[in-house]
């Protein structure tokens, strides 16, 4: 399920910082994401709330400790990390949003970056605007939301879990 390391889909360049107290998340994710992109011959632009590039799809996310961001020649693509630090938390919530609660912080981010990748993450109003039926399935792994399904890569990156939905 999740591995020691983390498994980029063919094609996709990933970057991640760590992030100390006090670091703007924000302002670190837009600078991966320029790096990112410049190494696949593209540059960063925003719709208004959304990272978004001409010839690659991109995806940002960040933690209380981390910012990741990953960009390539796909046709949708979304990742997500959550801290180790924060698995209690999520188990207690899992239940409203999740059928299966097992793996919790797993299946959450999984979720989440599904939901970016179909353009229904939180910047554009989320699952919660949306009637959908959501399946994670870890083995093997992959995310359904309202019948599309998506690839998923699960992995870790010190103490957080990184999750990675995306299709060819």
């Amino acid at each position: 399920m999740v591995g020691s390391s983390l498994a980029v889909p063919a094609g996709c360049r990933f970057r991640e910082e760590a992030l100390a107290p006090g670091d703007d998340a924000h302002a670190a994710g837009r600078r991966l994401a320029a790096t990112v992109l410049a190494e696949l011959g593209d540059t960063l632009a925003y719709d208004g709330t959304r990272p978004v590039a001409s010839r690659a799809c991109i995806s940002i996310a960040h933690s209380k400790t981390r910012v990741v961001v990953i960009a390539g020649p796909v046709t949708r693509l979304g990742i997500d990390i959550v801290d180790e630090a924060d698995r209690a938390r999520i188990a207690r919530l899992a239940p409203r949003f999740l059928d299966a609660t097992d793996h919790a912080a797993e299946r959450f981010a999984a979720m989440e970056a599904a939901l970016k990748a179909l353009g229904r993450g939180l910047l554009d109003g989320g699952v919660f605007d949306h009637a959908c039926s959501v399946s994670i399935s870890l083995d093997p792994p992959r995310v359904t939301i309202a019948g599309d399904e998506l690839a998923l890569v699960l992995g870790r990156l010190g103490d957080s879990i990184v999750a990675i939905a995306y299709a060819p």
